[in-house]
């Protein structure tokens, strides 16, 4: 249980704050997608897709507003909870001597997903925008599986680093 466990204060890393520097980018990016063509936008858009990737399903433009909110506040949430990282769940047993490695690892690991969360908004929003405008006439499923493959891959590499870094 994590009420054991040390609690430090860690600087963040380099990486860590790159990071966290084109994680702000692309939410100021998401932004200024959104204002930029919201007045161009038609009154539906699209809103679920297929298998294969075209929409099925169309609402109102307004639903749009939600993921740049949902994107902010996943910001602030993994940011949040990254101030913490003795609470996290580890595989290895957290000790005085593998805290700081184990912490400053998983730290990482929820900086990185937050980037590439985040990317994914970013993207969704963006082809959102471009079939409702009539620019593309699919979402690309092919482009979505290879985000969300990325992100299994960076779960899975920060699980194996925290395995050896016992």
């Amino acid at each position: 249980m994590y009420k054991n466990r040390s609690v430090l204060k860690l600087k963040f890393s380099t990486f860590e704050k790159v990071i966290e520097i084109i994680v702000i980018i692309n939410l100021i990016l998401e932004l200024l997608l959104f204002i930029r063509y919201w007045p161009y936008l038609p009154n539906k858009v699209p809103i679920h897709y297929s298998l294969s990737g075209n929409p099925d399903s169309w609402s109102s433009k307004e639903t749009l507003f939600l993921i740049p909110i949902v994107s902010i506040l996943l910001y602030f949430m993994f940011s949040y909870i990254n101030r913490f990282p003795h609470i996290f769940n580890y595989i290895p047993e957290i000790t005085e001597e593998n805290a700081e490695r184990q912490y400053r690892n998983a730290r990482t690991l929820m900086t990185c997903l937050k980037g590439e969360i985040i990317f994914m908004f970013l993207f969704i929003l963006y082809k959102d925008i471009f079939i409702a405008l009539g620019k593309f006439k699919e979402l690309g499923i092919g482009s979505i599986a290879i985000l969300l493959i990325i992100i299994f891959v960076t779960i899975v590499y920060f699980i194996i680093k925290s395995i050896k870094l016992r």
